[in-house]
């Protein structure tokens, strides 16, 4: 694998890597900004700020989301465009590669 396919490969799967993990993060943001509220209750003090936190966790999902789909889609269409998953299918980082398509198909909303 020449050096240029394999950057393209890392920062791609880096991309992706890293929205998976933002993805993670914002989703268990949700269910804890949703188990505080259901234990203060709406009379308290903070409920509706932290509600508003709330709203925006939600609202980074989905944008969390949408460039989650665009990192999959650019790391597939190099896959396609190489044709790695041939050439080059016990190379660690197509292995990689492959792993990340495979949860980001799953962690997709």
């Amino acid at each position: 694998m020449d050096k240029e396919l394999q950057r393209n490969l890392l920062i791609k799967s880096g991309v992706l890597k890293r929205s998976l993990k933002e993805l993670q993060m914002y989703k268990l943001e949700v269910e804890k900004g949703e188990e505080k509220l259901k234990e203060l209750g709406p009379e308290h003090d903070r409920y509706r700020q932290l509600q508003q936190a709330l709203e925006e966790s939600k609202s980074m999902i989905l944008d969390t989301n949408n460039r989650l789909e665009t990192a999959k889609e650019d790391l597939e269409e190099l896959f396609e465009r190489e044709n790695l998953t041939e050439e080059y299918k016990d190379d660690k980082l197509c292995l990689e590669g492959v792993e990340l398509i495979s949860q980001a198909n799953a962690m997709t909303v």
